[in-house]
């Protein structure tokens, strides 16, 4: 038989959905999931299996900004796109199956039958940044400790040498930059609780949404046993705090699930600006100095909320 005599082979949309590079899932207008790509499973770490029939989000795939956890939200953009049929496009962040945060650029858009909306496809794809953090080669130790064992970050080593590094950057040119130090506040609390194991998760997935939540160009690691830190290059105080901030939101939406419960962290953070005559002891400790005025603070307001509620009570 010629080859003009074969048949035409066809192609189903399975196989066009498996073979793009981007995630894709449809939501029907009841809110289920009726389709679920290979690379959806792949950014988000849920199969299609666990996927499909399952109400949007019903705590699997989430609009974290946008999204109670469980619950379909009005001002959810899929929630709009099926009632009004326009197309959308957002930055947002998902929760993976492991309860980190990954930064994905979404879009959706309507299918409509006799002008009438019944579903959205949803096209995301991740904007985790590409380039490595990783100190100066040439000065990174023989004995495997560059990478954090568990957070796969830089490790508490290689954190130290990109500091040095920020400060003789800053000496010879000029560059200013901010460190932020965030500390899990309760991680000796879940070890206790829960195990080390899920401690570690827990520092892991934290690390995972630190990673996808900076700069291409800021650097992020460990920092001692149960603290992170960032360093971020050309940032004033001003920028650094709100860069502070978002981390924080972002960190504190981190969640991880053992024995059906939902663990998150309780956190502390602070900002140091490097100055003149400035070293890395001096910034580090105006850093410690802000946490433990912060905590201060706080263990002083709940002090007087539980007062206020005694002074209440009714004899």
């Amino acid at each position: 038989m010629s080859d003009a005599a074969k048949p035409e082979q066809t192609i189903s949309s399975t196989q066009i959905l498996a073979a793009l590079p981007d995630a894709v899932l449809v939501i029907d207008q009841h809110y289920g999931v009726v389709s679920w790509n290979a690379m959806a499973e792949q950014i988000s770490g849920y199969s299609a299996d666990e996927m499909l029939g399952k109400k949007c989000p019903e705590g699997l795939l989430q609009n974290v900004i946008r999204c109670a956890p469980g619950a379909c939200h009005p001002a959810c953009f899929a929630h709009l796109c099926l009632n009004d049929g326009q197309r959308r496009e957002m930055v947002t962040y998902l929760r993976h199956r492991d309860g980190h945060l990954v930064p994905v650029h979404v879009k959706l858009s309507p299918v409509l039958e006799d002008n009438a909306v019944v579903a959205t496809v949803a096209q995301f794809s991740d904007m985790t940044p590409r380039a490595t953090q990783e100190p100066i080669v040439a000065s990174a130790p023989e004995d495997g400790d560059w990478v954090d064992a568990v957070t796969l970050l830089p490790s508490i080593t290689a954190t130290a040498a990109q500091l040095r590094e920020s400060f003789e950057r800053w000496k010879l040119t000029g560059e200013r930059f901010s460190a932020i130090l965030i500390t899990v506040g309760d991680a000796q609390a879940i070890e206790q609780h829960h195990g080390s194991y899920v401690k570690d998760m827990l520092l892991a997935a934290l690390g995972k949404t630190l990673n996808g939540a900076v700069r291409q160009n800021d650097f992020v690691g460990r920092w001692m046993e149960d603290q992170f830190m960032a360093l971020l290059p050309h940032c004033a105080l001003k920028q650094a705090r709100y860069a502070e901030r978002r981390l924080v939101a972002l960190l504190r939406r981190t969640a991880i699930s053992h024995a059906g419960e939902s663990i998150t962290a309780h956190l502390h953070s602070a900002v140091a600006t490097v100055r003149a005559s400035d070293t890395p002891t001096k910034l580090l400790e105006r850093a410690y100095d802000e946490i433990k005025l912060k905590r201060s603070i706080k263990q002083a307001a709940s002090a007087r909320s539980v007062v206020s509620f005694h002074q209440q009570r009714p004899m």
